[in-house]
């Protein structure tokens, strides 16, 4: 069992973690705002996240990195999209803290991209290819199928979606994907967005077959789990 605590001390044996790195000399923001990303939710990872070695993650909305670093020390390979690029940067780096190889790419980056464990992407996933709209400008998207067949990704097995309101969107992106592999799901509801959103997630998803466990988590957000 893994168990997201913060700390400074170097671990060598990564397989085996109780500890996760996340220091940024000199950013004390930044250092804090990552803690703090990592501390929460280590009890939804601890029942659902839960993955076998050579399955192939997509931690959309990776954030800081918390599912993503899980995943890669239970051997998955993982892609994580993270369209903001301080971010994106703050992932990358808590990946390579944590000793895990990983290569940072964008949609005009030449594909396949490799046999690397963990792909960094600063892009998003939607329902088409768009160009999004966030608070610190704009970032390009695309469906996660498309994603799938330009990069030659070989199956989805693991799907966790963080994506401030877009998780349906998402979803309807990956449609291809939801047929082959029914791959397990991990939604983040932001029911203060849109009170609706768990019944509509349910709704699209009975279409391939899923089952439902519910996560309560607080007044504005709760947590999907499908398999």
């Amino acid at each position: 069992m893994f168990h997201f605590k913060g700390t400074k001390v170097h671990h060598a044996n990564k397989k085996s973690l109780s500890y996760w790195e996340f220091e940024f000399p000199g950013d004390e923001n930044l250092t804090n705002a990552s803690q703090s990303a990592f501390d929460s939710e280590s009890w939804l990872r601890t029942k659902y996240w839960h993955q076998k070695p050579g399955d192939v993650v997509f931690d959309v909305g990776a954030g800081f990195g918390a599912y993503t670093i899980l995943a890669l020390a239970q051997q998955a390979t993982v892609w994580s999209l993270e369209p903001h690029p301080i971010l994106s940067r703050a992932l990358s780096h808590n990946i390579s803290l944590n000793g895990f190889p990983s290569i940072n790419v964008r949609l005009n980056t030449k594909f396949p991209w490799g046999n690397t464990p963990s792909v960094v992407g600063e892009f998003g996933l939607w329902d088409q290819t768009v160009d999004l709209m966030l608070p610190h400008g704009t970032a390009s998207a695309v469906p996660l199928d498309y994603l799938c067949r330009i990069a030659k990704v070989p199956r989805v097995d693991w799907i966790k979606i963080d994506a401030e309101g877009a998780e349906l969107a998402i979803l309807k992106g990956a449609n291809d994907s939801l047929l082959a592999y029914k791959p397990k799901l991990l939604l983040e509801v932001h029911k203060f967005m849109d009170a609706q959103m768990e019944q509509k997630l349910r709704d699209f998803l009975c279409d391939y077959n899923y089952q439902f466990e519910l996560y309560p988590y607080d007044a504005h957000v709760d947590h999907l789990f499908c398999w």
